[in-house]
């Protein structure tokens, strides 16, 4: 007789919350990520399955949970964002060996105003509460740097990390 074994599942959605997101688009979005939720946590999986919601702009904001698990160089509490190098992105994990520069909450440059968005990274949950919660929140804004979310996504799907965060939570 054949047997099958269920594994932990772990997923990260990676949802664009940028200005160009803005009324009808980012309306969807949330229907869209909301009814991904009760579908992937159902009554079956609940028990074996995390989602992480990674929401970027023009950047992604870590939270303070999750950035305290990194050598973060934080020099202010209003955000958690974090400042990459190009060569962080030739590998799609984060250490949480290497340094990291804290990036400035909000700054105004020659091509406009660029502000650490509100909308924090909720990791590796099973509560579908929170992340309803999590995406009814989020509000479009500021640029779009979808190479900021892509670094996250991974990271946010990695068992090891959540067997790390889940006793720390």
């Amino acid at each position: 007789a054949a047997t099958t074994t269920r594994g932990e599942v772990e997923l990260a959605l990676i949802l664009d919350n940028s200005g160009s997101m803005k009324g009808a688009k980012l309306a969807a979005l949330k229907v869209a990520a909301g009814d991904f939720v009760d579908l992937m946590l159902n009554i079956e999986s609940v028990d074996h399955t995390t989602i992480s919601l990674v929401p970027f702009a023009a950047a992604v904001n870590a939270g303070p949970v999750l950035s305290n698990e990194f050598n973060l160089n934080r020099w202010h509490n209003y955000s958690s964002c974090f400042q990459f190098e190009s060569a962080d992105f030739r590998t799609t994990t984060l250490s949480t060996l290497t340094p990291y520069e804290q990036e400035q909450h909000l700054y105004r440059g020659n091509n406009g105003t660029h502000e650490c968005p509100d909308s924090q990274i909720i990791p590796f949950s099973n509560n579908t509460g929170v992340l309803h919660a999590a995406i009814n929140n989020m509000k479009a804004g500021g640029y779009t740097a979808t190479y900021a979310g892509m670094k996250w996504g991974p990271h946010c799907a990695t068992p090891r990390r959540s067997r790390c965060l889940k006793t720390s939570l």
